[in-house]
């Protein structure tokens, strides 16, 4: 189950999801997050975009389809692929 949080911008809505991905070999969780800002006005409408929004991005994860390039080096990308 994907986590929501909002983040609290001066200038813009924006919303932080975490996927748990599982453990690493010492029991800490790992996680894939993102940041969402919604395009919606009305609190509701925003509420159903970053739900559907959180709904897809866990999809990927779970799947294997969401690439995390920013994060990874060269060496762990070629060892990966």
């Amino acid at each position: 189950m994907a986590s929501i949080r909002k983040n609290n911008n001066k200038n813009r809505e924006s919303y932080r999801i975490l996927v748990c991905v599982g453990r690493d070999a010492h029991n800490k969780q790992l996680f894939e997050s993102t940041t969402y800002h919604p395009k919606s006005k009305t609190p509701k409408a925003i509420e159903k975009e970053v739900s559907q929004f959180a709904q897809d991005f866990e999809k990927r994860v779970r799947e294997g389809n969401y690439f995390s390039g920013e994060k990874m080096t060269f060496c762990e990308f070629t060892e990966t692929w």
